[in-house]
């Protein structure tokens, strides 16, 4: 089982997830390797069901965020 899981998700602006539109596992053994893993991927962006990504543990909590990037602006992750 995958120790950590990137989600593209529909985020309102005061935080809430209103839509988790799709999941893959990530194999990062770390939080920091999975930002990176996440970062260096091609990942499908459909703006229209979401508009960030969040990286969730086992159990399912929220232990970082970004936006979706905009062109080649770079998106920190929070």
């Amino acid at each position: 089982m995958a120790k950590f899981t990137l989600r593209a998700v529909s985020r309102q602006e005061d935080g809430k997830v209103t839509n988790i539109a799709d999941s893959w596992p990530l194999i990062a053994p770390s939080l920091e390797e999975a930002k990176a893993e996440a970062d260096g991927q091609k990942w499908f962006q459909n703006r229209e069901l979401a508009n960030a990504f969040e990286i969730v543990d086992q159990s399912g909590k929220t232990l970082t965020w970004r936006p979706f990037r905009e062109g080649d602006e770079d998106a920190s992750w929070s």
